[in-house]
């Protein structure tokens, strides 16, 4: 359990719950915030550049084929 008072809870503009003294490990999100919350840990362990994630983001959130098409522009095919 936190070590906080409920009025040291904050939720950010992201519906992010931050806990004072979480170090920056806590990701929490509403239950309608799955794709947002997704995204958030997925750049905060770095499996995406940033081109990448944004892409990504921004097909998952709108479903418009042309954010599928910049997605697939952005992964390398690892031919050295």
């Amino acid at each position: 359990m936190p070590d906080c008072l409920i009025d040291d809870i904050v939720v950010n503009d992201t519906s992010m719950l931050l806990l004072p003294g979480a170090d920056k490990n806590l990701i929490t999100a509403s239950s309608t915030g799955a794709l947002l919350w997704s995204k958030q840990i997925i750049e905060h362990l770095d499996v995406f550049r940033p081109d990448t994630l944004a892409s990504w983001y921004d097909y998952f959130s709108s479903g418009d084929p042309k954010h599928f098409f910049a997605l697939m522009q952005t992964l390398t095919l690892g031919t050295d």
